[in-house]
């Protein structure tokens, strides 16, 4: 468990072995809550299966001018930065700019996507999914990106070229239904929202009546898909 209280320091307590902690290495398990490092006002949390990377505004006479970003925990597949290493033990930068205001960091189980303010893909590090290419994405705006263990969902809300039109762009593993079928699923036009989980995902949208409603889609194993129209694998 990782948070930011009301001073703005940063608190962890858990069973880290990777380093998730942050606390050193040490120091690799803990029952109550120790600080981790103290940071600046509005910096933001994210967290996977064996990271935790921080957000930092950096401020220029009071306002937001850029962003640190620091990550800790597994480094296996170069997530944090290169070369690899089984664990970072506490918080190291692998992120900074003076002018891009990173907003969140999408988060696999080996692999980052680092978003900004105006939707923009920044960066990607660590073992991406197939298919996927940053440089495809690097120029585009307004994009909203999710990450389940082993894909990349990337949702499009305009038409974007002729090619790449409104919808969910999937890239990764589909053994399970997990990747947004375009051809076949149509994407409500009254999207309200988007969230993925280890292995499935989920849109909330309105209907012609205004009535809010829930769609998923992927892998519904643990009955997280609600209910199933095949053994494991749910169709949209």
């Amino acid at each position: 468990t990782v948070a930011i209280n009301q001073y703005n320091a940063v608190l962890c307590r858990g069973n880290g072995p990777k380093g998730e902690l942050g606390l050193g290495d040490d120091q690799k398990f803990g029952k109550d809550l120790e600080k981790v490092m103290i940071v600046n006002e509005g910096s933001k949390l994210f967290g996977s299966l064996q990271n935790c990377v921080l957000i930092e505004p950096k401020y220029v006479k009071g306002e937001k001018k850029g962003s640190r970003v620091y990550g800790w925990g597994s480094n296996t597949k170069c997530q944090l930065f290169k070369p690899k290493g089984r664990s970072v033990n506490t918080p190291t930068m692998i992120f900074e700019s003076d002018h891009i205001l990173i907003d969140y960091v999408a988060m696999g189980k080996n692999f980052f996507v680092f978003v900004d303010t105006r939707g923009r893909i920044v960066k990607a590090t660590g073992f991406l999914p197939a298919k996927f290419n940053f440089g495809e994405w690097s120029s585009c705006e307004n994009l909203q990106v999710r990450c389940m263990w082993t894909s990349i969902h990337i949702l499009v809300r305009q038409d974007l070229t002729e090619d790449r039109k409104r919808g969910i762009y999937s890239f990764g593993n589909n053994t399970h239904s997990q990747l947004f079928n375009l051809e076949k699923w149509e994407l409500p036009m009254e999207l309200e929202n988007f969230a993925v989980g280890s292995e499935h995902g989920i849109i909330v949208y309105r209907n012609k009546e205004s009535e809010r409603l829930v769609a998923c889609w992927g892998w519904g194993e643990h009955g997280n898909c609600g209910r199933l129209r095949s053994a494991q694998a749910l169709d949209f």
